[in-house]
């Protein structure tokens, strides 16, 4: 078993963030505007050479990409790396990495989306959280609602362990099924989750409460994705499901026979025997809770409340394990 371990404490007066662009290209005025909101914020801010490259669907080469975000994630003079937009690409620069130096170095590494698949990575290979929250070109670039932006504020400003814990009362979620659990947080986008079963970059989740969200995959796809986590067993052994939101997942031809979402969870989740949360504002659903991924989550049944707190005790298993 490895320990989690949470990323550094930022030490600079103010912090410095870190741009960068693992994933799809970036568009200059988004990023500008998402770089003014970061210093408005009292943040300072250094922008990764080769930020607005792009190279088809990709902001840059491979092994570019990779370049600059092993500078970035090593560089001791940034206490945050924030990610521009996800995509897709995130996954193709898992080869290039060296995770040693970075599980020395602990950095605090924030996005979601195609982030997901650095952010696995991340607990996989160094037992090392991070943070899953808006990203400085698609929504802060955009213009962060205040919601979004008083769960993100204290990670940035003073890490993990100063962060105060989130409480969602359940009335606020729809409870698919009851009880009590507690575990470290793990999860992310679900199409990028499942392609990375049966890699080296695939944390064993088997303890943790998962969460799971998507945008724009129709209820086929999610009975793809589902299916592949339950014959590759990921679902066994879960402490928890807590599911966010699907926007643009539903069948758009009416006329087309096909199991909703609410039926697919009832078929793959509902029957774990453990508890299953719905509902929770996080990834592509606005207003986006940030969630300390390797934290732990807590679903109080009894108290009627979902608690997520920047503090782990958990542990992970060894990362030299592939499904």
């Amino acid at each position: 078993m490895r320990t989690l371990r949470l990323p550094r404490h930022p030490h600079g007066t103010p912090p410095r963030v870190g741009l960068v662009a693992p994933a799809g290209p970036v568009k200059a005025e988004a990023l500008d505007a998402g770089v003014r909101w970061l210093r408005e914020q009292g943040f300072e801010v250094w922008l990764s050479p080769g930020i607005l490259d792009v190279h088809g669907h990709l902001a840059g080469r491979d092994e570019s990409r990779a370049a600059h975000l092993q500078t970035a994630l090593c560089d001791p003079r940034l206490d945050i790396v924030m990610a521009a937009r996800g995509g897709f690409g995130c996954a193709r620069l898992l080869r290039h990495l060296d995770f040693e130096a970075i599980g020395e170095r602990a950095p605090l590494l924030v996005g979601y989306s195609d982030l997901t698949a650095l952010q696995l990575a991340l607990l996989a290979r160094c037992g090392l959280g991070s943070l899953h929250a808006p990203m400085a070109a698609s929504e802060l670039g955009a213009g962060l609602d205040e919601s979004s932006a008083q769960s993100l504020r204290p990670f940035l400003q003073h890490g993990f362990v100063a962060a105060a814990r989130q409480e969602i009362p359940l009335d606020d979620l729809r409870t698919r099924v009851p009880g009590n659990a507690t575990g470290f947080i793990a999860g992310g986008n679900l199409s990028v989750l499942t392609s990375l079963v049966g890699t080296p970059w695939f944390p064993d989740l088997r303890a943790a409460i998962l969460f799971l969200e998507d945008y724009g995959e129709y209820p086929f796809r999610v009975d793809r994705h589902l299916c592949q986590l339950r014959n590759a067993g990921v679902l066994e052994g879960l402490a928890g499901v807590v599911l966010g939101h699907f926007p643009e997942c539903d069948e758009p031809d009416h006329e087309k026979s096909t199991f909703s979402l609410n039926q697919l969870f009832e078929q793959y989740l509902d029957g774990l025997g453990i508890p299953v949360l719905q509902g929770l504002n996080f990834g592509h659903r606005a207003p986006r809770l940030s969630l300390p991924i390797g934290g732990t989550a807590r679903i109080d049944g009894a108290g009627g409340v979902l608690v997520l707190e920047p503090e782990t005790d958990g542990y992970l298993a060894s990362a030299d394990r592939i499904r």
